[in-house]
């Protein structure tokens, strides 16, 4: 796991939310702090959410489903090909990930992340019977 401090530093210096219309940008309310499952060690604190940060990306989610379902399904399948395809690149970081989140076994974090990929196939090849 050594790429991790790395990132853990990166997130803990520029804490931002990850929510439609907000990306970059800190939540208003406390300051949350996450805690390994596996040692208790803190990996990260942040600002929360709150109500109205929460109204705007529920707004934002809102307007951008009414763009999204515009765009043919054929091209929604790419953008998820595609999307599979950095999600393999990037399969061991995120399963280390996963691991630090949730204390599993190295080995079950990377089957999760193994079955984004798989969910993301199956969406491509939905894509282009509709």
């Amino acid at each position: 796991m050594s790429a991790l401090p790395g990132f853990l530093s990166d997130l803990q210096a520029a804490p931002h939310a990850v929510w439609p219309g907000a990306i970059g940008q800190p939540g208003h309310g406390p300051v949350l702090t996450v805690r390994s499952p596996i040692d208790g060690k803190i990996l990260a604190q942040f600002p929360a959410a709150t109500a109205t940060d929460a109204d705007s990306a529920i707004a934002a989610a809102l307007s951008a489903f009414h763009r999204w379902k515009l765009v043919p399904a054929p091209v929604r399948g790419e953008l998820l090909r595609r999307f599979a395809l950095l999600l393999r690149s990037h399969q061991q970081e995120l399963a280390q990930l996963i691991t630090l989140e949730c204390g599993k076994i190295l080995a079950e974090s990377v089957g999760e992340v193994q079955e984004m990929i798989d969910i993301c196939d199956f969406a491509v090849g939905l894509s282009r019977q509709l």
